[in-house]
This record gives C-alpha cells, structure tokens and sequence, in this order.
C-alpha cells in the first residue's frame, strides 16, 4: 500500500520552523507584563518596607539595584525561550525572584543584630520566615505547572535554578549579618 503525500510524515527539514526574524530577538507573550507587574511589587514592597523601618535610601537602592540585575538577564535570555508564552511556571518563577530582591532589601538593615534583639525584632524574623518559606514553596509548584501546562523547557529550569541559588544567597547573607550564623 502506497501512502499519500497528505498523511506521510514531514521530514525533520520540511517542518514549519516558528515565525522568527533572525535579526529581531522574540520575547514570549506574558513575559513583559510579568516583569512589569513584578517590578511594581518590588517598588511597592520595599517603599513599605523602608517606610516601615524610617531607613532611608539604602534598602531601597540595593533591592533595585538586584532587581533591575535580574530583569536584565531575564531579558537577555528570553530569546532562547522556545514556547510562543511565558506560562505559568516562568510567571512563578519571576515572583520568587521579585521576593527574593525585597529579602535583598533588608540586607543593609541587618547590621550586627540590631533587627533582630528586642521583642519586635522577634515578630519581624517570624514575618520574614514566613516570607522565605512562602518563596520556597512557590519553588515546588513552578516545575509541577510547567510540566502540567507542557511549557517546561531549558529556559525555565535554568530560571529556577538560578533564583533558587540567588534565594540560598540572600539567606545566607542575612544570617551572617544578623549575627545568628555560627
């Protein structure tokens, strides 16, 4: 029995490739709205936070500093995303990487315990605990919607791991200088 030309399989060069121009990278639908919104976390959470502590410029500066870090080399990496959206997964991701930056914003306010040694300090660790493990399970869910959107791809694992690391980072950090490490 001969095929017909309608229903035999296209080889690997007859295949339709998605509609990029070479010169002009792609950016994934949702991905620009998502680092918008993100931002405006970001901005909102540490006004608040540095309002709410009368600390000045510095937690404001370092939280954007990393932030405006991190939606750059998400931005240079968005054009080897290989799905036309951004997904679930990657939304989540980009989440936990706006958290992470507000964390990174109490750096400078963790000076040799001084946050953390009357009772008020106490509530605050609860409050920031509370955020880390808030971020960590968020960790849990973005590879379960990736691959249950079928979205997962090389971009997104690297995205998550590298907030992951950048999370430990921030912990770490905030540990030591709050005098709680070893």
């Amino acid at each position: 029995m001969i095929s017909s030309p309608v229903n035999a399989p296209k080889l690997a060069s007859q295949q339709t490739q998605p509609d990029v121009h070479p010169d002009k990278p792609r950016t994934p639908r949702g991905a620009n709205t998502t680092l918008l919104v993100c931002s405006l976390i970001v901005v909102i959470g540490v006004l608040t936070l540095s309002n709410g502590f009368d600390a000045g410029l510095q937690p404001i500066i370092t939280s954007l500093i990393i932030w405006l870090g991190m939606v750059l080399l998400i931005r240079r990496a968005l054009p080897t995303h290989v799905h036309g959206v951004f997904g679930p997964a990657n939304m989540i991701t980009s989440v936990r990487a706006a958290g992470t930056a507000l964390l990174a914003a109490l750096i400078p306010l963790v000076n040799d315990a001084s946050l953390f040694s009357d009772s008020s300090g106490t509530a605050f660790l609860w409050v920031v605990s509370a955020a880390v493990l808030a971020l960590l399970a968020l960790d849990g869910v973005d590879g379960y919607l990736a691959r249950r959107s079928r979205l997962a791809s090389t971009f997104g694992a690297r995205f998550d791991m590298e907030v992951d690391a950048f999370l430990a980072l921030v912990l770490a950090v905030l540990i030591w200088r709050s005098g709680k490490a070893g």
